[in-house]
């Protein structure tokens, strides 16, 4: 669990749930990685009657806050959730016996049920995947070996990977390009995205197992238009910033939305624009389409991806 100034309660929830299943798996270690909160995780929270491992990260971001669970834990499997993710029952023994029974699955995700502490708008169901909500059915099973990105990608909540991956991961980022996810108030993402791609490049597969079952708590602030603008420009930065990384090394696009025809973008663009005059679920997409549009509007006069992706501030 990497966690940064959390909700108490609601991290104690996360806590107890995982505490409850560690008996259901042999030799199981669980570490908690404290992201530079201030003050301090452990003198925030009494965690002594935790049986866990707290560890100190002190640059931020979930991508760092990873890297130190990677490099610390000492398991086969690594397992990451969220300080606001309840794992549901026999969740970790489900996640042990999908790899013991599969050795060319490299990452594993699930099922990711929404609990809203604030009741969201009736236009929000549209954007809840961006809050990585995955209602998949129970009894859905589906495996990915290819690009492009779709919606049964594993999401960093709750998603189980192989150590010996995630080691290698750290070690092609060194080389290549290291996406930081999200630091602070920085809505940016994709290191999800980015981990499941190397798995790809790597021979594994990747898997989505419906039984596999967590609930997500949402906070109020999480389901305003506000902060879903700002999520928009992350998502498109982040989405730059993989297809440069990923499309030259497998060939393919990894994101095709991303780069339409320019007229049918400009297009997606004034219909959004116009109608965010009374719609405030295209309020959001007219931050989506603009900040794609420019992009491809720089792209065009500079050539390189690189140039204008991380031109994007996720505040902007």
């Amino acid at each position: 669990m990497c966690t940064y100034n959390p909700p108490i309660d609601t991290m104690r929830r996360a806590l107890d749930a995982i505490v409850a299943q560690l008996g259901d798996v042999p030799f199981a270690e669980f570490i908690v990685v404290d992201n530079n909160s201030s003050p301090p995780l452990g003198e925030r929270a009494r965690l002594s009657d935790y049986p866990m491992r707290l560890l100190q990260e002190a640059t931020p971001g979930l991508t760092a806050a990873r890297e130190a669970a990677i490099e610390n834990a000492r398991g086969d499997v690594i397992v990451f959730v969220d300080d606001d993710n309840i794992l549901g029952d026999r969740y970790l023994a489900m996640v042990v016996e999908a790899f013991s029974a599969d050795p060319r699955l490299g990452l594993l995700g699930g099922r990711v049920i929404p609990e809203y502490e604030a009741q969201p708008p009736a236009w929000f169901g549209d954007f809840e995947p961006w809050l990585a909500i995955r209602r998949h059915p129970p009894d859905l099973y589906v495996e990915t070996t290819d690009p492009p990105y779709s919606n049964c990608f594993p999401v960093g909540a709750g998603f189980a990977v192989r150590r010996d991956l995630a080691v290698a991961y750290i070690e092609d980022c060194a080389e290549t390009m290291r996406v930081q996810g999200r630091a602070g108030t920085v809505l940016s993402s994709g290191e999800d995205t980015d981990l499941g791609l190397f798995v790809l490049s790597s021979g594994r597969k990747l898997a989505v197992i419906g039984a596999l079952g967590l609930t997500h708590v949402i906070s109020g602030g999480r389901v305003r238009r506000e902060y879903l603008q700002r999520l928009a420009v992350g998502h498109v930065k982040s989405a730059l910033l993989l297809e440069e990384k990923w499309s030259v090394r497998f060939g393919r696009p990894i994101f095709p939305e991303v780069s339409p025809p320019l007229v049918t973008l400009l297009a997606k663009t004034l219909v959004a624009v116009a109608l965010s005059l009374w719609s405030p679920r295209y309020r959001v997409k007219r931050h989506l389409f603009t900040t794609l549009t420019r992009a491809r509007l720089v792209r065009g006069f500079k050539g390189t991806p690189s140039r204008f992706a991380s031109s994007f501030s996720s505040n902007s």
